[in-house]
């Protein structure tokens, strides 16, 4: 009983990272900062048993006691193949997981959703931290009465502020190119899928992997523009700790790399004139699954010895994961050589080393460009649009003797270390990550609920979820998603979601609202209370089937547009509408007719339009008439290229169920959301059977009734029963 009242009294924090190793590694380094804080909360990590595997077994700087204070979940998602890399490939992006990222974005969700259905019933608040390629993520835990997401970030923040406004980085001397120009076309696609929506966080804010001694400017142009939706920015990098140049001596268990470099001088590269030490780490790029039989097995041994053998006296070979952060955290460590992903250049920065900058996709690049353009502490080895290249060994060992060598790099190194001791001063206390970090643990472990006696989190009582000043009725029987996100409205009487604002959640409650489904339970007096004040305020009148289309002013004063398009309505005409619907609403037989609007009892069925239509017998309506032939052609091109593009057969174009489709499509109106295909694939399938049963079983009394004839096919099977 005692756990139990611990954990209605505390907070559960979900990561969900997204299952590649910069992504693993960014959510499960926040994970151990948020769990060795000691406050009221409680972490989960959620990811494939493989890559829970994979991340706990790469994540340096922390021991396993802290690992056991995080709680790990199996998404169990469908099997999936695991190539090894291509080394022949034309991109150096790693093609060969993509399978992993398909199955992942395909089965991720339901395992998630069952995980953070359990924890909303057992947690005071439930906050999911998820990756922001898994959009899915914030939208389970806005399906919880109290969950909410954050999304983290896990490339740089100049990012973001490339794709709001470039031009702010040309600026400052940038020459900015977006991560789709390095990324190959299939990834772009999947990306889409995960997360569909172009908004910077969907959520009630993001969480970035960096610090204002890296990237102060930019974090304050996103913070700007996160605000205007009442959301926050939290800058709590960096996530990796923060090793002592000792640090490496501490541990019980070393790789052996480290005993090597605890041999080595202070600055060893840079202090040795001519000879440059160095450690190559020659590995394969990481399959789907690392775990995967034949996983291991390195396509560099057969020349491993011959390898070593040449760079006898000028280094040390590792041919599986090396140990990044100890190595960068030791005192012999002069420089890094690397790829530049964001979670690798933040881990060289932290300690203060400088960067060789050899970029290969993605968001690397980019970082590089930062790295060397803007922050000044590194050198470029070779540019991305030489990728297909090899480079000669004498161009690697000129930009080595540059950057250790010449007063350049001396002075390159000296910036390094400044900027290390800033970054490292961000986490400390009264630093501007530190302090970014303890908000957003305020943030979710506040307790806002109006009855402080009450244990248990009621987002109806939280007043951050309600506009202030607000007396708006309908703000009795809903509250906003996302706080400051007054647009998305979840009713706390059946749970539906409805975007639009407040005035779509009235119309949901009165069942007059078109497009916005109502509320089947609704009592009388509900569906009159929310009429009436949705006609007290209702301005303007509409066009004919544009019903929805109105301006509502809201008793705080604030006038909300829903749309332009209206004309001002004759008294006549108001009067009529107000006393039909008065009628329906007083009268003693209420039933579903009070859950419609005039114009959606008036409006044909789809399949009645189409039926007549196929018929023969259909006229033009007035609307359809008065399209010009441009508009109605540039409608048949967009069908003809999602037939062109999907592959799909022409004969689909005389199918009954795909002209309904369109029909209803038209009806429903401009900003009709498609299902997506989770949708498909669960619910709606589920909706779809449950349909074929209920006309099965109208079928099978009409046979009872009138007999049943059976048909067979030409060559004399017959595929059933006939009784």
């Amino acid at each position: 009983m005692g756990s139990e009242n611990h954990a209605m009294e505390s907070v559960a924090v979900v990561a969900v990272p997204f299952p590649a190793q910069g992504h693993l590694n960014h959510l499960l380094h926040l994970s151990l900062q948020l769990a060795s804080r000691g406050v009221e909360v409680d972490v989960h990590y959620a990811a494939p048993a493989s890559h829970i595997r994979q991340a706990r077994a790469r994540v340096h700087g922390w021991d396993q006691e802290a690992l056991r204070s995080i709680q790990f979940h199996d998404l169990g998602i469908s099997s999936y193949v695991s190539p090894p890399p291509d080394p022949t490939a034309d991109s150096p992006f790693p093609s060969h997981i993509m399978p992993l990222f398909d199955a992942y974005i395909t089965g991720a969700r339901p395992p998630l959703a069952a995980l953070l259905h359990e924890l909303s019933g057992s947690y005071r608040r439930v906050v999911v931290v998820h990756d922001r390629l898994n959009a899915f993520a914030y939208e389970e835990a806005a399906r919880l009465p109290n969950g909410e997401a954050f999304g983290l970030h896990c490339l740089a923040v100049s990012i973001l502020v490339g794709q709001l406004n470039a031009k702010l980085l040309h600026e400052n001397g940038l020459a900015f190119r977006g991560v789709e120009h390095y990324t190959p076309k299939e990834f772009l696609e999947c990306a889409r899928r995960a997360r569909p929506s172009s908004k910077i966080s969907p959520g009630a804010g993001i969480l970035t992997n960096t610090c204002r001694a890296l990237e102060g400017d930019f974090v304050d142009v996103v913070a700007g523009h996160v605000a205007a939706d009442g959301k926050k920015i939290f800058a709590i990098g960096p996530l990796n700790p923060l090793l002592p140049a000792s640090a490496s001596k501490q541990g019980k268990k070393r790789h052996d790399c480290l005993e090597w470099l605890d041999k080595q001088p202070p600055g060893t590269v840079r202090q040795q004139a001519k000879v440059h030490l160095i450690i190559w780490v020659l590995r394969d790029a990481d399959r789907g699954d690392i775990f995967v039989e034949g996983a291991g097995v390195s396509r560099h041994e057969k020349l491993l010895s011959e390898f070593i053998k040449d760079t006898e006296g000028t280094g040390l070979v590792i041919t599986g994961w090396a140990p990044q952060l100890e190595i960068l955290a030791n005192g012999a460590t002069a420089a890094f050589m690397s790829h530049c992903r964001w979670n690798s250049t933040v881990e060289s920065l932290s300690h203060g080393k400088p960067i060789l900058a050899w970029p290969m996709h993605c968001d690397q690049p980019w970082d590089a460009e930062l790295v060397c353009n803007y922050l000044k502490v590194g050198i470029l080895v070779r540019p991305w649009e030489k990728h297909g290249q090899v480079i000669a060994a004498k161009a690697i060992q000129e930009v080595i003797e540059e950057a250790m060598l010449s007063d350049k790099g001396m002075a390159m190194q000296r910036r390094a270390m400044v900027l290390g001791d800033a970054v490292r001063a961000s986490v400390a206390d009264g630093g501007s990550s530190r302090k970014d970090l303890d908000d957003f643990i305020a943030y979710i472990t506040s307790v806002t609920m109006a009855d402080g006696d009450d244990a248990t989190y009621d987002p109806m009582k939280d007043p951050e979820r309600r506009p202030r000043r607000s007396t708006d009725p309908g703000r009795n029987y809903g509250y906003m998603v996302t706080p400051g996100n007054s647009n998305i409205v979840k009713c706390n009487l059946c749970g539906k979601v409805t975007q639009g604002g407040i005035k779509r959640h009235k119309e949901h409650l009165a069942g007059t609202g078109g497009d916005a489904l109502g509320y089947p339970r609704a009592s009388t007096q509900l569906r009159r209370e929310m009429y009436e004040y949705l006609e007290k305020n209702r301005r303007n009148q509409p066009l004919p089937n544009d019903e929805d289309d109105v301006m509502e002013v809201d008793t705080a004063g604030i006038a909300t547009v829903e749309a332009s398009t209206t004309r001002q309505s004759s008294r006549i005409t108001a009067k009529r509408n107000k006393r039909a619907f008065a009628v329906k609403i007083s009268g003693k037989k209420v039933q579903s007719v009070a859950a419609k609007s005039v114009a959606a009892m008036l409006r044909r069925k789809p399949e009645d339009i189409v039926d007549e239509r196929r018929s023969g017998c259909s006229q033009s309506t007035m609307k359809s008439s008065t399209k010009t032939e441009a508009e109605v052609h540039y409608v048949d091109m967009q069908w003809a290229l999602f037939f062109y593009e999907c592959g799909i057969p022409f004969n689909v174009a005389s199918s009954r169920q795909f002209q309904i489709a369109i029909e209803a499509s038209c009806q429903c109106g401009s900003g009709y959301k498609p299902p997506s295909p989770y949708q498909l694939r669960e619910p709606l399938l589920r909706d779809c059977v449950k349909e074929t049963k209920l006309l099965r079983a109208k079928h099978e009394t009409a046979w009872k009734q009138y007999g049943c004839t059976l048909m067979c096919q030409m060559d004399g099977r017959i595929e059933g029963d006939a009784t």
